[in-house]
């Protein structure tokens, strides 16, 4: 539903740009089919239309038009993109939510059904032949259910394999059983298992998927085996990934670093590698000076927090933390929306402490980049985090991560040893304030030994978790899967 640099809410963007760009190095031709959104349409982008008239997607008794569009990655010509086009359901502020009031449009589920249909139509039409489609999330899972009610003869479709990828297992799409007539399923299909589809009269898109799916993986090994393991963190699907057995497994999710890079970032005010790291000053200052802080204070540490503002980031307990912490010699620059009561509670901590707050409550791009090579520590206290990439970002550009020990910040982020001077961040594992200030005044006390700290900054920069190694392992399971054929 989102693709870097055409539309983006988080990192389903960032991925979904980055694995096509490094399975094609590895020789697996691929295409994106993603929705013609307002951000994509703002662009003004010289897009190929493949057809004069509308398409019309049945979607229970009505017919829902779509137009195709095409174009290609921008700097890999080899990858396709195709934009599905419907004003009235994809042209709007926001993706999935409503900026105006903060909740997710009521007809998302409609919306994600006619997506659905229309990626099998441009099949169908033959504007492209898919041996596997690769699927994201609960947006696209209802695919693979779609093609055994009504697809099973087609000659591409019939063949093809599904694997999906769920980044983050809380968002399920559950809605109106009655959606099950919209995506018009088989009731031969559904009935006979209803106990993994339907929960009272409700439908839940990424339960169906996961059952009905060749292969289900999530973005890192320990958020396989929580979300498999512990009930709470599979948010009521841990039966069922359970009986995916060797069919559910955990993929890292990698950095794309034609886009994160320090020693070539274009938002930056002043490019640096590990071995020029001393210049990451500069960006220090500009950082600072932007957010109205004093950039003379070198003592003080700059901690960075990009977030959506919500719970399960660990914003309520940063909440609970901030006001102590700003009374410690340091600098916070926070960058993210969501939750507005916590969009209150910043501003209002941000007028007691106007020259120690750096407040940012938007998305930019550009900040983003400006915060990970302008701040000394990267905060992340999620209490889940199915892969995260800010804290890969951060040991990049020599940020040092302070992270929560759950799923991919588990898998990335060694706790540092002081005594043996191993690993490269700072790590706690109770979900509480009281574990987060602890943490962090660790963090904050090592800042002045400069040479030690310097040596940690090196040590985290030496990491590589480019998409090469991912994308490898995404090549086997489809290896895998074309060898397996359908069952």
């Amino acid at each position: 539903m989102e693709l870097v640099p055409f539309s983006k809410v988080g990192g389903l963007a960032d991925v979904c740009s980055a694995l096509p760009k490094a399975l094609n190095k590895q020789g697996v031709q691929t295409a994106i089919v993603t929705p013609y959104h307002k951000s994509v349409a703002k662009k003004n982008l010289d897009l190929e239309h493949l057809h004069e008239h509308d398409i019309e997607i049945p979607v229970g008794k009505d017919r829902v038009p779509v137009r195709y569009l095409k174009t290609t990655m921008p700097e890999h010509p080899d990858i396709t993109v195709f934009f599905v086009q419907n004003d009235s359901l994809f042209l709007r502020d926001g993706i999935y939510i409503n900026p105006s009031s903060g909740k997710e449009y009521s007809d998302n589920p409609k919306r994600y059904i006619v997506f659905n249909k229309a990626i099998l139509e441009l099949v169908k039409k033959g504007l492209f032949e898919p041996d596997i489609f690769h699927l994201h999330d609960h947006h696209t899972a209802l695919i693979p259910a779609m093609i055994l009610s009504n697809y099973k003869d087609h000659p591409v479709l019939g063949k093809a394999r599904s694997m999906m990828t769920i980044h983050n297992m809380a968002y399920q799409g559950i809605c109106g059983d009655h959606h099950l007539q919209l995506a018009e399923l088989s009731e031969d299909l559904i009935a006979p298992k209803g106990d993994f589809q339907l929960d009272g009269d409700r439908v839940n898109f990424l339960k169906l998927g996961i059952h009905f799916v060749d292969k289900v993986n999530t973005v890192s090994e320990t958020y396989a085996n929580e979300t498999r393991e512990v009930e709470h963190l599979g948010y009521g699907l841990s039966e069922t990934l359970r009986q995916k057995g060797e069919d559910y497994l955990g993929i890292l999710n990698g950095v794309d670093y034609e886009d994160w890079n320090p020693e070539t970032d274009p938002y930056i005010v002043k490019p640096y590698s590990i071995e020029s790291v001393d210049q990451k000053r500069e960006n220090r200052s500009r950082l600072l000076a932007n957010n109205g802080l004093d950039y003379s204070k070198e003592n003080y540490p700059v901690i960075g927090m990009i977030s959506r503002l919500v719970d399960h980031k660990g914003v309520d307990i940063l909440a609970q933390a901030l006001e102590k912490m700003l009374t410690w010699d340091l600098f916070f620059v926070l960058l993210g929306t969501g939750d507005h009561r916590y969009h209150r509670l910043f501003e209002q901590i941000k007028m007691r402490f106007p020259h120690k707050f750096g407040l940012n409550l938007t998305f930019s791009n550009r900040m983003a980049h400006e915060i990970e090579a302008g701040c000394d520590f990267f905060l992340m206290p999620s209490r889940y985090e199915p892969c995260g990439l800010n804290q890969m970002y951060s040991m990049k550009y020599g940020t040092i991560p302070i992270v929560r020990h759950t799923g991919g910040l588990a898998d990335t982020v060694q706790d540092f040893n002081d005594e043996t001077q191993e690993g490269w961040g700072f790590v706690f594992d109770d979900y509480d304030a009281k574990s987060l200030l602890k943490t962090v005044w660790r963090a904050v006390t090592f800042f002045p030994k400069k040479k030690l700290f310097k040596n940690l900054v090196v040590r985290s920069m030496q990491h590589d978790f480019s998409w090469d190694v991912s994308a490898r392992k995404y090549k086997q399971v489809y290896q895998g899967l074309l060898k397996k054929g359908r069952g």
